[in-house]
């Protein structure tokens, strides 16, 4: 029973509040008590009644009793009815600011009645408010099973919650993107994302009384698998934190949590299908692009013409928090869900296929997001070039190649390290797991084009690039071997530098070209190009 009820029982009427009276403290039972050490007895919540019978007829007295009240909030008593003028003839001071300090309430009583009859009239009201409570308990228990049974959804919940508290509420689940105002949107705009985030340094299990932005009101946090999901928001400044409310809140967070659940095995079911998508689009398992399509649509997804291929290390060893993380991720701002493949591989990193387009705009607001929620966890990360949707296999191979060579960097000491695969050159070697085909994937994006463009024009431009570098990439030299003018080396060292995408006069792209016409030579079936493995001049039939 809380103190306002108390107070309007009959035999309190003429009753005077002498000290700090509460709002929140329930009285769970009344006793008397006219002895010395009776605060040595009591129980939390007791409510309890004396003359000061103990303290009386010595000079000390009012220290005496000063130790009686002392005893009394030590054990967290509910509150003292003491008749005065018969032992006590006034509460001193002290005590009255000793007890207003710890909202300890003292009630001056009205000396006629008897003992009995208090400790009756308040036993009554006791018990009477304790059938009242279970009988409103039972109301809502009932309230919120008839809610589960008939299956309602959040809005549903919001509106039994309402109807029980009588109070404005808010339901909000983060990850879900799900709020609901009800009865209808409170008029302060307190950033919900942002209590989520910070949760008041510390998520409690209870229901908090909160003071933000000017604003009172109670939150109910959401938790499932010990991760915040979102919380309850009761917007009413009232310190009266009655058992019917506290009750209710709690049960619908119960079912509010079932619905986060619930929703978690939907997405981590999805999730896994989207997983096994992703590793068969990386994996070459598709033929057509109509089924490809088809696919995606199933995912409400959209093609784009090119990807780039994410690979994401964390370092982090639950993979509970990695899972957790992906759906945060899925959820950021700007992030295009339509177009953006977001999965783990069996290595469980991060795996992420973005559109050309808008990868850069994308990574950016990754890498940020990471770097200022997640300020402890550390990330490697590896990039490959674009490449068609039925091309995926070779942006999964240079992804990796590029997440090896981030994980190998010992001297960075950033949070986050990022190796985009369009920067390396000897490093395509040496990190390789398969140093022969990455060797043939060189040679592929570099000879093959100029022996199909040789093959094409009955030109020699294989064979000036092969003499150019034998020459130390002289052009004199290499001009008086082939028997042509120099100018005629540099215009075909042009068209081979525009062919290629590529600056001849820098050292990685020489390395790659080097290890190009190695793999040529050693391994590539350089016979079936009608090429022979001396490339003199003669035989190549060079012309302008």
């Amino acid at each position: 029973m809380l103190f306002k009820k108390l107070m309007e029982l009959n035999l309190l009427e003429e009753s005077e509040v002498l000290t700090t009276c509460p709002f929140r403290s329930q009285m769970r039972n009344v006793t008397f008590i006219d002895s010395p050490d009776g605060s040595h007895w009591i129980k939390e919540g007791d409510f309890i009644l004396t003359t000061g019978y103990f303290a009386s007829g010595t000079d000390d007295w009012e220290v005496r009793f000063h130790e009686f009240i002392k005893g009394l909030i030590d054990r967290e008593a509910f509150g003292l009815g003491v008749k005065i003028g018969r032992h006590i003839p006034y509460l001193p001071k002290e005590i009255q600011q000793y007890a207003c300090e710890n909202d300890f309430p003292i009630i001056k009583l009205n000396n006629k009645p008897a003992w009995s009859n208090f400790l009756l009239e308040i036993t009554h009201a006791l018990s009477e408010a304790k059938d009242d409570e279970i009988y409103q308990l039972n109301s809502i228990y009932e309230k919120f099973h008839n809610h589960l049974k008939n299956k309602g959804d959040m809005l549903q919940l919001a509106k039994v919650l309402y109807s029980i508290i009588k109070m404005p509420l808010t339901i909000y689940f983060k990850k879900m993107n799900l709020r609901i105002d009800y009865p209808e949107q409170p008029n302060h705009n307190i950033n919900l994302d942002y209590l989520i985030s910070t949760a008041f340094n510390g998520i409690s299990n209870q229901i908090q009384r909160v003071k933000y932005e000017q604003t009172l009101f109670l939150i109910k946090w959401i938790n499932e698998k010990n991760t915040l999901e979102g919380g309850i928001f009761v917007w009413s400044g009232t310190d009266e934190l009655t058992p019917k409310i506290k009750i209710a809140v709690e049960q619908a967070a119960i079912i509010a949590n079932l619905e986060v659940e619930h929703q978690n095995i939907i997405n981590a079911i999805e999730q896994r299908h989207l997983n096994d998508f992703i590793l068969e689009l990386v994996n070459n398992s598709f033929e057509s692009e109509y089924y490809v399509q088809k696919k995606m649509k199933s995912f409400d997804l959209k093609v784009a013409n090119d990807y780039r291929l994410l690979l994401i290390h964390i370092e982090h060893d639950n993979q509970i928090f990695k899972e957790n993380l992906i759906h945060k991720v899925k959820f950021m701002k700007k992030f295009e869900l339509n177009q953006i493949l977001v999965g783990q591989n069996y290595d469980s990193n991060f795996i992420i296929l973005i559109p050309e387009e808008f990868f850069e705009s994308t990574t950016n607001e990754l890498f940020s997001f990471i770097d200022t929620n997640y300020s402890t966890i550390k990330m490697k990360c590896g990039t490959s070039r674009p490449y068609s949707i039925l091309e995926l296999s070779k942006a999964h191979r240079e992804a990796k190649i590029s997440l090896m060579i981030s994980k190998k960097n010992q001297v960075s000491e950033e949070k986050i390290i990022s190796t985009n695969f369009e920067r390396l050159n000897l490093e395509r070697i040496i990190f390789s797991e398969e140093a022969i085909e990455e060797a043939r994937e060189i040679y592929s994006e570099t000879l093959q084009k100029i022996i199909a463009y040789d093959d094409k024009n009955k030109s020699g431009l294989l064979n000036t690039l092969y003499n150019y570098l034998e020459y130390d990439l002289n052009v004199e030299k290499t001009g008086k071997r082939l028997f042509i003018h120099k100018n005629t080396v540099r215009y075909r060292l042009k068209l081979i530098s525009t062919l290629l995408s590529a600056n001849l006069d820098s050292l990685n792209t020489i390395i790659l070209l080097r290890i190009a016409f190695t793999y040529f030579h050693f391994v590539g079936d350089y016979r079936s190009k009608s090429l022979p493995l001396n490339l003199n001049e003669s035989t190549a039939n060079p012309t302008k």
